[in-house]
């Protein structure tokens, strides 16, 4: 049976900072534009493009309605995006938010968690 494991955006998506690299449980912004997500099992990195990441306009999920209900039920003001690694069809699904920099600025979204599952495993 398949399962559900959660982890932190910064374990999935490299972001420097002067050189270093930042870890810990903090969100993961997209206001410079696309990152790279990082496969765990297979190591291919995934272009996420910020215009995915939208509340107005959001991507259609490839998900089978099986899968949907194996990831549960989306908590308010969270919207999703999923895809498959191209690499091993590892199922991932970004949980994030957008937020409005300073009043009547501009929009972006941020990384609250990732979920991914294996459908390979036995």
């Amino acid at each position: 049976m398949s399962r559900v494991i959660e982890v932190a955006p910064f374990e999935r998506f490299s972001t420097g900072i002067k050189g270093g690299r930042r870890t810990g449980s903090w969100d993961v912004n997209f206001k410079k534009g696309s990152r790279y997500y990082l496969c765990p099992k297979c190591g291919r990195k995934t272009l996420i493009k910020s215009k995915n990441l939208s509340t107005w306009n959001p991507t259609e999920s490839p998900f089978p309605a099986q899968l949907k209900a194996l990831f549960g039920e989306k908590p308010e003001q969270t919207e999703y995006y999923d895809f498959y690694c191209k690499g091993c069809g590892l199922a991932v699904r970004l949980a994030y938010w957008e937020r409005e920099v300073g009043m009547g600025g501009p929009w972006f979204s941020y990384l609250k968690c990732v979920f991914e599952v294996d459908l390979n495993e036995a």
